[in-house]
């Protein structure tokens, strides 16, 4: 657990927001980590600031799992309202607060940390592994995977990847849900409020049809020794009431059961909830490329959202700890098969 706090620690004192676009130095950063432990990598940088990078580990097949997760940042924003230094890491009450810690660096480092265990273990996966660290993600990716994509084949013998946009609790009707994003809203979309955070992305949402008007949040934050709260109730009916009779779409039915088992291994109460969720992420990339794709990286329950792209943000060392054991479960099990 410490390594992996280091490893987000350290990503997270680089200054990676979208107004600079600059990325090459945390991009280095992961490269120089990697290849201590004799693992390939390759960078693509466009415009001498936006950089991306790629790390393999080679397996007995082709076919690839790949591991994205973006480098850069939503911008700081107005500093009235922090609560401690948004441009480097603080650790307080039991979390790692500023900005990235929860979109998405903490992704990031649990995908270094999880590469490196694979090169370690001393066995060759049946199932090959690419792990993508990517820029530009907060600016619509074109300087980023778009690029990748465009100048490299990397992609070429995916079978899943998995991403961000899912993993939040909520309950519902007594039982607990973990979100699990299967698509994206896309049609008719514009663009995101200028100062995007969950809930006004909730009210485009509410704006545009996708959802009820039951679907409002307040969030507060909370630091204290007393926990960290999140008033979301209405969030919670809302997308209870929206999602829980969703029809399973393939990548549900075919993968569900691998993050299902991983998740109960920790969460025996959860279950998981297909979802669609109504902003743009990189997944749509993959997407777009007839590669399924997952958005999971699962959370502890009072571990709340209201930071990301917005003041405060932060990841708690439950939800660290959680997200590491959960996808590192899955992730062998889904690389270790025939």
């Amino acid at each position: 657990m410490e390594r992996l706090m280091a490893y987000l620690i350290r990503l997270m004192e680089y200054n990676t927001t979208s107004d600079t676009g600059n990325e090459a130095a945390c991009a280095a950063f992961i490269e120089q980590t990697l290849r201590q432990y004799g693992i390939k990598t390759k960078i693509w940088t466009k415009g001498n600031q936006h950089s991306s990078l790629a790390a393999w580990i080679p397996g007995r097949q082709k076919k690839t799992l790949v591991l994205h997760g973006h480098i850069d940042t939503a911008p700081y924003g107005d500093r009235a309202g922090w609560l401690f230094p948004p441009e480097r890491p603080s650790r307080k009450n039991g979390c790692l607060c500023g900005r990235g810690a929860l979109d998405c660096k903490s992704q990031v480092a649990v995908w270094m940390k999880l590469m490196i265990e694979i090169q370690c273990s001393g066995q060759v996966p049946e199932r090959s592994v690419l792990f993508l660290a990517t820029g530009d993600e907060e600016n619509g990716g074109e300087n980023g995977l778009s690029y990748v994509i465009e100048q490299s084949d990397c992609l070429d013998h995916s079978f899943l990847v998995l991403g961000e946009g899912g993993g939040f609790p909520f309950p519902f009707q007594d039982q607990l849900f973990y979100t699990f994003q299967t698509g994206e809203r896309t049609d008719e979309w514009t663009a995101a409020p200028e100062e995007e955070n969950p809930v006004e992305i909730l009210e485009e949402g509410i704006r545009k049809g996708y959802y009820s008007e039951e679907v409002k949040a307040y969030f507060s934050y909370d630091l204290s020794a007393q926990g960290r709260r999140l008033e979301m109730e209405p969030l919670y009916r809302g997308m209870g009431k929206n999602f829980s009779s969703m029809p399973d779409t393939a990548v549900f039915s075919q993968y569900g059961p691998v993050f299902q088992r991983a998740l109960s291994a920790f969460v025996p109460e959860a279950k998981l909830m297909p979802v669609i969720t109504p902003g743009f992420s990189d997944n749509r990339y993959f997407r777009g490329l007839g590669i399924p794709t997952i958005g999971f990286f699962p959370l502890d329950r009072k571990n709340h959202l209201s930071g990301i792209h917005g003041k405060n943000e932060y990841i708690s060392e439950q939800s660290l700890s959680l997200a590491d054991k959960v996808l590192g479960c899955a992730v062998n099990e889904l690389i270790l098969t025939k």
